[in-house]
């Protein structure tokens, strides 16, 4: 073999050898970060970690859990709760125009959920504090309790069709304000305050 053809073999070696070195690196960087834990708050460390226990939280959420909440995530939280506490799976189904997510049917069936009035859910909408409340409120009742609507410290306009949620919500502690007198309820909602508020509903309906 000439010099030059032995040269050029030696280097396409040494490429080879180098891609396949960054390929193992790269998969053993993505195995750590998929089996990596979910960024929460501090806050919220203790309890979802409860949750996580108890089984509450389904696969398939972002790992920053500080990050707003869809409204398709939320139904996910959702199922997961009353299929655990009613310790049976929800068979029925009924759609919407814009999704065929299982979680959404499923919710949607309960009637914990509403679509927007023209046939369409919104599932990559992101959830807002006052339909936070709501579906809290009715998923409770779809378990078989109905929470008490309690007057409440907020000074700021919650929509005339969450009232009664919020009031229901924050009368068993399930949500409170964001500060004493503030519900801000045109907020999103985090994966975090979700699954928080989730295990709060468990154990209210655990004590009952």
């Amino acid at each position: 073999m000439k010099p030059i053809q032995k040269l050029t073999a030696m280097i396409l070696s040494v490429v080879l050898l180098a891609g396949m070195l960054c390929t193992g690196a790269w998969a053993a960087d993505s195995e750590s970060l998929a089996g990596s834990s979910p960024i929460v708050s501090s806050w919220a460390e203790a309890n979802v970690a409860q949750a996580d226990d108890l089984g509450l939280i389904p696969s398939g959420l972002p790992a920053d859990y500080t990050q707003p909440i869809t409204r398709g995530q939320f139904c996910k939280l959702a199922v997961e709760l009353y299929e655990t506490v009613m310790d049976t799976t929800i068979t029925g189904r009924a759609t919407f125009t814009d999704t065929s997510d299982v979680n959404v049917q499923k919710m949607a069936y309960l009637k914990v959920i509403n679509g927007y009035g023209d046939g369409t859910f919104g599932p990559n909408d992101l959830l807002t504090r006052e339909q936070a409340a709501v579906i809290l409120a009715r998923l409770m009742d779809a378990m078989g309790i109905t929470l008490s609507a309690e007057k409440t410290p907020f000074t700021d306009a919650v929509s005339s069709w969450a009232v009664t949620g919020v009031a229901q919500v924050y009368g068993a502690e399930i949500m409170i304000g964001t500060t004493a007198t503030t519900f801000s309820p045109y907020q999103n909602y985090t994966i975090e305050q979700s699954i928080v508020t989730m295990l709060r509903e468990y154990h209210y309906a655990d004590n009952r």
